[in-house]
């Protein structure tokens, strides 16, 4: 009984098929079948935009092309800086005895021999919101430096906790510094967010232009992120504004969780921002890896009119007690932080697990070389689906076996990938998961089509 039954539905499917799609009778009837069929899985596909298979198919497409990047010198034509890490890693951890905070005469020490690069700003990704027996040094330096007319950004990282958790409606509180009120108001010396989002699988992917949490007053405070400060420090004093501006028209009357922000876009010197853009145009381009592969270098870049790593990583102690310094020119970017382990501030990137400090540089290089990354719209993607099935309908009429599909399969990889990477180095992403679905998807109705046209000759014997 199910054998007939089976015979029965398979009969019927094909008097449809032969209804709608009759044997055709040329080659142009055969290919236009195809597109038919091929339109309406781009139109199914395209309803299906956000579906959790093509949202993580996308994800990992970003993820492969960041690989392809890895270690790629900059794209000509774009902003970028050389960037210096000053690592306190695990064997100055150990040298320093392993305290628990970073102690502050050493970071007082390490944050003067980083000043006498002259970077355009100096990062310091370090623990500031408690007080120590031995701050008097680090205070000393920090007010030395506000009372000079012209010197190097200092960029502080503030922290945030959770609060009201009991009462089911918990919401982040910036946590205050003691150097709040040890410190005089200096345009040199500005606090930032050093937070990003973390996806279900663990992996840090995407930036934030700033975080929204509660004053000690309670009211509102809308703190940015460090890569939004890094871009008006650059920019100058009119990209400074700019990003004040963006960040009053942005803050909202409440610092509760679903309070509205504006969605209003904003500019930042060179760059254009738009809050409400979707989901892949918050990723981080990744280019500078943490740990090098055998055969990999760090790149060299030409920057101040002589050749320049794009990124170097120096141990603190060597910093403090072998006098070593980077050689890069005035102008680049410093970060002071911690990859040891006893900091807890390692996290996974489509690049490998990196530090916190690492994370931030890689976010800072990515807008400035790229600013937001730019999907497709639906247009172009619908037009590029089209595309490639007119270049697959032709291949399967000449190549009506299994070589058809590996052929049409092996094209789309020469199209789509080559172009895809070479955008990407731009900060313009070609979707090609939408197309290569459609594809695949056409490939199978295709065939299945094609299987119950012929008749299923297993059950009929």
């Amino acid at each position: 009984m199910q054998l007939i039954s089976r015979l029965r539905l398979h009969a019927r499917l094909k008097a449809v098929l032969d209804k709608f799609f009759p044997p055709p009778s040329s080659t142009w009837q055969h290919i236009r079948q195809n597109l038919i069929i091929g339109l309406l899985v781009v139109f199914v596909l395209s309803l299906l935009q956000e579906s959790d298979s093509l949202r993580a198919g996308r994800e990992r497409s970003i993820d492969w092309l960041t690989s392809m990047q890895r270690g790629v010198t900059v794209t000509e034509g774009r902003d970028f800086r050389p960037f210096v890490f000053y690592d306190i890693d695990d064997a100055t951890h150990s040298a320093w005895g392993e305290p628990f905070h970073v102690p502050r005469p050493q970071l007082a020490a390490l944050i003067e021999r980083a000043l006498l690069r002259k970077p355009a700003l100096l990062i310091i990704d370090v623990e500031l919101q408690r007080p120590s027996e031995d701050d008097q040094a680090l205070l000393d330096l920090l007010r030395q430096q506000a009372s000079l007319a012209e010197t190097t950004t200092l960029v502080f990282l503030r922290s945030f906790r959770w609060q009201g958790r009991d009462s089911g409606t918990p919401h982040l509180v910036a946590r205050p510094s003691f150097l709040d009120k040890q410190l005089p108001r200096s345009q040199f010396q500005i606090w930032a967010s050093p937070l990003f989002e973390r996806d279900p699988d663990g992996q840090v992917r995407r930036w934030q232009p700033w975080q929204l949490a509660c004053a000690p007053d309670g009211t509102a405070l809308l703190t940015p992120s460090v890569q939004m400060e890094a871009l008006a420090v650059i920019g100058g004093t009119t990209a400074s504004q700019q990003l004040l501006e963006a960040l009053a028209a942005a803050t909202p009357a409440s610092c509760q969780p679903g309070a509205s922000l504006s969605g209003t876009a904003f500019v930042i010197g060179k760059h254009r921002f738009s809050p409400n853009a979707d989901r892949y145009g918050q990723r981080i381009l990744y280019a500078l890896p943490w740990l090098l592969e055998s055969d990999e270098a760090r790149p060299l870049v030409d920057f101040a009119g002589r050749p320049t790593r794009l990124l170097s990583i120096l141990p603190a102690r060597a910093v403090l007690d072998g006098g070593v310094l980077p050689d890069v020119p005035p102008g680049h970017i410093a970060i002071i932080g911690a990859s040891n382990e006893d900091a807890r501030d390692i996290h996974m990137t489509p690049l490998g697990p990196m530090p916190g400090s690492l994370i931030l540089i890689n976010a800072i290089h990515s807008l400035l070389q790229y600013g937001q990354l730019s999907p497709p719209s639906i247009w172009l993607q619908l037009a590029s689906a089209a595309l490639l099935l007119v270049i697959v309908s032709l291949i399967f009429v000449r190549f009506p076996s299994v070589n058809g599909r590996r052929i049409s399969f092996a094209a789309i990889i020469v199209l789509l990938v080559p172009l895809s990477m070479y955008f990407f180095r731009y900060g313009i992403w070609l979707d090609f998961i939408f197309p290569l679905s459609a594809v695949t998807a056409f490939q199978s109705i295709t065939d299945h089509r094609k299987k119950i046209s012929e008749g299923d000759n297993t059950h009929a014997a």
